[in-house]
């Protein structure tokens, strides 16, 4: 990955999960009950301006019912470029 990459990612996974929470028609306090992370946390993650553990992705996405590595896929990747954990022997639901 390259360097603006690194820099870039807090507002590309911000990006996606604001557009995973607007597309299911939740609300930052919707989405903070399901996930048990502060509505004002997931407000500055969502704009960049927080850098959250991975922990607190997981359970973001875990809320948003999507796969983390989407959360990091920028828009202009495509999907063939994504992230694919789960080839890596990584194993999110447990299983």
């Amino acid at each position: 990955m390259e360097r603006d990459a690194y820099q870039k990612w807090p507002h590309i996974v911000g990006a996606n999960i604001r557009k995973a929470r607007s597309d299911q028609r939740l609300t930052l306090n919707d989405l903070s009950r399901l996930s048990g992370v502060e509505a004002a946390s997931l407000s500055k993650i969502e704009n960049g301006k927080r850098d959250p553990k991975l922990s607190t992705l997981v359970e973001i996405a875990k809320a948003l019912r999507t796969d983390l590595p989407i959360l990091f896929q920028s828009q202009r990747d495509g999907l063939a470029k994504e992230i694919k954990l789960s080839q890596d022997g990584y194993d999110l639901d447990g299983e």
